[in-house]
């Protein structure tokens, strides 16, 4: 690439940044992929439609932007009306249908997420809720257990972790809420714009020099990545993915949360990557 083309090529991201600072108004704008019409996510070998993959949450309408408008101003409300401050951090686990959901709704709301490995020990877990100041927890009923031991170290209460009951065969414990009860709350006019963190989220290292280490990652970093990947030179064909990585690491986080509804693929969801033996 010429000098002329990348300062041409780096002009156009200054011009994208300054005008989208959050994800949420990256998400809301045109999607690329204006030929398709339906999203498709897959868990379990069966295709689901986005309209069947919200339907749990209040079946918001199948246009992305009117999704993302009124994601970002449910899930708002419901996280405030729980008590989630600006700058605090939900951890999520497992990969499910519903893991961009949480993941954008949190960020859309002012907040920052993590995601942690659930096959973490109890060590590990502590390490990470503390080096990323983790408020808030949401977890699946079959780890919960192990996370609640290390939650409970540093110092989060019950009245702050969520359960992910998503599948027909998980249930909420005794004592536990769902996460569902987040979309219980009316939609909110206001926005929080002015106090909004610019960090999106927190990633870790893989732990190769000690413990793993806490990075920032802003709204732009995951706007211009969406942008470096697809829209500089989109392909000719409409991609189908295949997600095998688990949605906590770094290697996936950008297409997995932002670049199949910003670009309209479809995508298969493994909840694990297994092969025979």
């Amino acid at each position: 690439m010429t000098l002329k083309k990348e300062r041409k090529v780096a002009s156009r991201y200054y011009q994208l940044l300054t005008g989208h600072t959050t994800t949420a108004s990256y998400l809301k704008n045109k999607p690329r992929n204006t030929a398709s019409e339906e999203h498709w996510f897959c868990l379990s070998g069966k295709w689901q439609s986005r309209e069947h993959l919200f339907k749990e949450c209040n079946r918001w309408a199948p246009q992305i932007r009117a999704l993302w408008h009124s994601l970002e101003k449910q899930l708002c409300a419901g996280l405030k009306a729980a008590g989630l401050k600006m700058g605090n951090t939900l951890l999520h686990s497992f990969n499910d249908n519903n893991f961009p959901l949480v993941v954008l709704g949190t960020i859309v709301a002012g907040r920052i997420w993590t995601a942690i490995n659930p096959a973490y020990t109890s060590g590990e877990l502590s390490h990470h809720i503390r080096a990323a100041s983790v408020k808030w927890i949401i977890s699946e009923p079959k780890i919960l257990d192990n996370i609640r031991a290390a939650g409970d170290q540093c110092g989060i209460v019950l009245e702050n972790y969520r359960v992910l009951d998503n599948l027909p065969s998980q249930s909420v414990p005794q004592g536990h809420r769902s996460w569902k009860t987040f979309h219980n709350h009316e939609r909110q006019i206001g926005s929080d714009s002015s106090t909004r963190t610019p960090v999106a989220m927190r990633l870790f290292s893989s732990g190769t020099t000690g413990l793993p280490k806490a990075a920032h990652i802003s709204h732009r970093k995951l706007i211009a990545q969406d942008q470096a990947a697809f829209s500089y030179r989109p392909p000719a064909y409409k991609p189908s993915l295949c997600l095998t990585l688990p949605m906590f690491h770094a290697a996936i986080f950008a297409i997995a949360h932002v670049g199949i509804l910003k670009g309209g693929h479809r995508a298969l969801v493994m909840r694990c990557f297994e092969l025979p033996v």
